[in-house]
């Protein structure tokens, strides 16, 4: 996606905000999250297609499995993205305005390309013979004129062509088009092809005949839209025009084809389609879009195609240009921001617009702490449309100065104590200071604890003199002995003066620090990587809170070995008084075995200071293995090797981990090759060391004098050991190349 300076790839996350329609490309706002990739519209102008390389077949080599591929309309370019290192490289280019990109269930990349009219498929292969994409057509021509045919074809470069006339081959006719100049009577009938040629093979098109005619064109000529015509957005253009032929005489309806194109000059030339072919009528209309690309650098084609009773065509254009008109937005007062279309704007700001298209206004409201929007000059909505004028014209936003300041309380926590009182202190703060004085009233309300027994109710207003922004709310809170649970009140603010209110209510918290304490693991079972170092234990503590109390901890063998696995840990735990939670460690080891998770044994005893131990007085810490022993794949699906080369080697990969030492078996058998004849038998095991990435076998090629076609080989992988897994491609072909 893009606008006006940038085009972008974004990584899709929960609740990431990309800035837009606000920001484009790189943003030094910390609200947005950058692009993953982002280029400027020096390079293009409109990303058109993407997709990831991820096929059910593999045919493009491994480094670009995963890979995102994308196409920009006007660079006429596909490039590829590492998506795990965002290096971005060129793919392919000279494609004729790539609207769609897609990859095919073979592993080849297609795209759709408007300007060739073709839809292109890339493979790949280190050996790709010609293939004909786009053969030559048949052509009918007038005596005299000259006729072209022109071939498309894929395949490893370099490419040769050799043009053929009937049968034989045309004198310098090799390249990827042939012009047959000045066409006579003696040429109709002739039929043309092409041999497309590479060091690996070579393709003969399909014929094209061609027909020469004494029959002259037809001379088309458009009569509406008129030269100079100008359109505004809504505008009806008429269309109609005239088609005569020296044989056929005025041409009927069925003889006319009329399509549209709508030319943009930003960032650089390039159309769009707006009404496509529409053949057997001599006349019609079509209305200019109101919703259109907002540059003033565009215009409208209207093209016309006469076809003869011969097959002879004709076509001509007629351009109309736009109406124009300069739009100044403004605020009173100056320099605030507005938006235009969803992009930031400060005014006053001006622009040139083509009449009649919409746009969008926005004014953004509030802005600082003291200016909200009013009205438009046009009468519009703070957000609304507008058809660009036909008159130079200003649109002023209205603001006025109100405080935008607001006012937050914030929750409070205490211990009760075991007598008299406390005070509860909740902060109240402003958004930012005011230029004036604020105020807002405040009041207890009772939750679970009651005013009188727990705490005094209380009422009141918090004042803030100008320029200050925090004030603090004071209740007392009762002392007492009784064991009860942990209580809860509410402040809660109301009329405010001069600010508007954020958060309205506040918690305040009265914890119980009478009676026995308990002390319990927070959890019943913790978790932790093997690499992480180490596990923290959090133990709590609930009840009475007055006073310091203590327990002990110790660690022991589950299924994990301490030493091996983990270091066994002991200790005293202190909770301090009106403290709820501390915690321990458990130092873990990292090591490069391939196992299941372990488990360690977690107990508490022996409490002191008045505490007793709850019903989650043991815990387990199970210890999670980080090592795999990796997936095992051939390094590519196709192996060739001539049969005098001797042997073939054929490299087999580990991805995804090398902890450890792991195995695999491999073995061939014949396809259309011989075991006996043509190559010997291989089988046996690979193993990989710790570390190791790749290995390799050999099998053994047999040299005969046999003039044959090439012959090939199975390769299958089986039986991964050592937590080894096989990959997406556990076979692979080896083709043996014959040298006869």
């Amino acid at each position: 996606m893009g606008e006006t300076s940038w085009e972008e790839i974004n990584e899709g996350a929960p609740g990431a905000n990309y800035g837009w329609p606000l920001a484009e490309g790189p943003s030094a706002d910390p609200d947005f999250t950058d692009p993953f990739h982002f280029y400027g519209h020096n390079e293009g102008c409109a990303i058109t297609g993407g997709a990831f390389y991820e096929p059910p077949v593999l045919a493009f080599p491994t480094g670009y499995h995963g890979d995102y591929f994308y196409a920009d309309y006007c660079g006429g370019w596909i490039r590829r993205i590492d998506p795990v290192t965002d290096t971005d490289a060129a793919f392919a280019g000279g494609i004729g305005f790539p609207v769609d990109l897609k990859v095919g269930p073979d592993g080849a990349l297609y795209y759709l390309a408007r300007g060739d009219g073709v839809v292109g498929r890339i493979s790949y292969s280190a050996a790709d013979p010609p293939a004909i994409t786009l053969p030559p057509a048949d052509r009918t021509v007038a005596v005299g004129t000259s006729a072209t045919f022109t071939v498309s074809a894929t395949g490893a470069a370099p490419l040769t062509y050799r043009w053929r006339r009937t049968g034989n081959l045309i004198t310098g006719a090799t390249g990827a088009s042939y012009t047959l100049a000045n066409a006579q009577l003696g040429d109709s009938g002739a039929l043309f092809d092409v041999i497309v040629s590479n060091d690996f093979g070579s393709a003969t098109s399909d014929t094209a005949l061609l027909t020469v005619t004494q029959n002259t064109a037809p001379a088309a000529a458009i009569t509406q839209p008129v030269f100079g015509t100008t359109y505004a957005g809504g505008s009806v253009i008429n269309y109609a025009g005239t088609g005569n032929d020296a044989e056929d005489g005025v041409l009927p309806a069925s003889a006319f084809t009329w399509w549209v194109d709508f030319h943009h000059a930003d960032p650089t030339p390039h159309t769009h389609p707006r009404m496509a072919e529409l053949s057997g009528s001599k006349s019609g209309s079509f209305t200019i879009p109101t919703l259109e690309e907002t540059s003033p650098n565009v215009f409208y084609r209207f093209h016309l195609r006469v076809t003869d009773s011969g097959g002879l065509t004709h076509s001509v254009s007629r351009d109309i240009q736009p109406r124009k008109s300069t739009v100044t937005l403004a605020t009173n007062p100056a320099a605030l921001q507005l938006r235009l279309d969803g992009q930031p704007v400060t005014a006053p700001h001006t622009f040139v617009g083509v009449e009649g298209i919409t746009r969008n206004l926005e004014a953004v409201s509030p802005q600082g702490t003291s200016w909200v929007f009013s009205s438009w000059s046009d009468g519009g909505a703070r957000v609304h449309d507008i058809s660009t004028p036909t008159a130079d014209t200003t649109y002023t936003a209205q603001f006025v100065g109100q405080a935008a300041v607001s006012i937050d309380i914030a929750n409070m926590s205490m211990l009760e104590g075991d007598a008299g009182t406390k005070t509860a202190v909740f902060p109240v703060s402003l958004s930012s200071a005011s230029a004036a004085p604020v105020s807002v009233g405040w009041t207890t309300t009772n939750g679970s604890a009651k005013s009188g027994s727990d705490y005094a109710a209380g009422n009141g207003t918090v004042t803030f003199p100008a320029g200050s922004t925090s004030r603090t709310i004071a209740v007392t809170i009762n002392g007492d002995t009784a064991v009860e649970a942990n209580e809860i009140f509410y402040v809660d603010l109301s009329a405010p003066s001069g600010a508007t209110v954020a958060d309205a209510r506040a918690v305040g918290s009265i914890k119980n620090d009478d009676g026995t304490g308990t002390i319990a693991f927070g959890a019943s079972s913790y978790q932790k990587a093997e690499s992480g170092g180490s596990a923290t234990i959090a133990v709590t503590r609930s009840g009475g809170l007055g006073a310091g109390m203590t327990a002990q901890y110790a660690t022991t063998n589950g299924t994990a070995s301490a030493g091996t696995d983990y270091t066994s840990t002991s200790g005293t735990l202190t909770f301090a008084a009106g403290v709820t939670s501390v915690s321990f460690q458990v130092p873990l080891t990292n090591d490069t075995r391939d196992e299941v998770t372990e488990t360690v044994n977690l107990s508490l005893s022996n409490p002191a200071g008045g505490a007793v131990l709850g019903t989650r007085r043991t815990a387990s810490l199970n210890i999670v293995d980080n090592d795999t022993g990796g997936v095992l794949s051939f390094s590519s699906g196709a192996y060739e090797r001539s049969e005098s080369g001797g042997s073939a080697t054929i490299k087999v990969l580990r991805t995804g981990g090398a902890a450890s030492g792991v195995t695999v078996h491999y073995a061939t058998s014949a396809a259309t090759a011989s075991a006996t004849d043509d190559y010997t038998s291989a089988t046996g095991t690979l193993s990989f060391g710790a570390g190791q990435t790749s290995a390799t076998f050999s099998v053994a090629l047999r040299n005969d004098t046999v003039n044959e076609a090439n012959e090939t080989v199975n390769l299958v992988l089986a039986n991964p050991t050592g937590g080894a897994k096989l990959g997406s491609q556990p076979t692979a072909v080896l083709t043996i190349l014959d040298d006869e």
